[in-house]
């Protein structure tokens, strides 16, 4: 019988430890004071507090008047960056005629 009885003792720590650890293997940044750093890979989606307005759609409304910045036709510093090698097979291209150009305006 005291086999028996030490046996009964023994599981229960038993299942008490792996309670434990279930408990600690369930928990994450959003359910307990953890850091967000600590849920490794297996992290939960991220959930907006923004709630949707039933009368708007997102982005811009009828009627707004957008606001854009337009290019300037005489900007104040023009830089020029010339392509030197080719990005495939990384032969230099000194000297080619470029085949097409872009422009693209910076505003601080």
């Amino acid at each position: 019988m005291a086999l028996f009885r030490e046996m009964i003792e023994n599981m229960t720590i038993l299942a008490e430890r792996v309670q434990v650890s279930e408990d600690r293997l369930a928990k994450n940044s959003r359910n307990s004071g953890k850091p967000p750093s600590s849920d490794g890979l297996s992290k939960p989606a991220p959930k907006s507090l923004r709630k949707r307005h039933r009368k708007k759609k997102s982005g811009g409304q009828p009627g707004h008047k957008g606001h854009t910045l337009q290019a300037v036709e005489h900007p104040d510093q023009v830089v020029v960056h010339e392509v030197q090698e080719c990005c495939h097979c990384h032969a230099c291209l000194n000297g080619v005629e470029a085949s097409r150009h872009e422009k693209r305006q910076v505003f601080d």
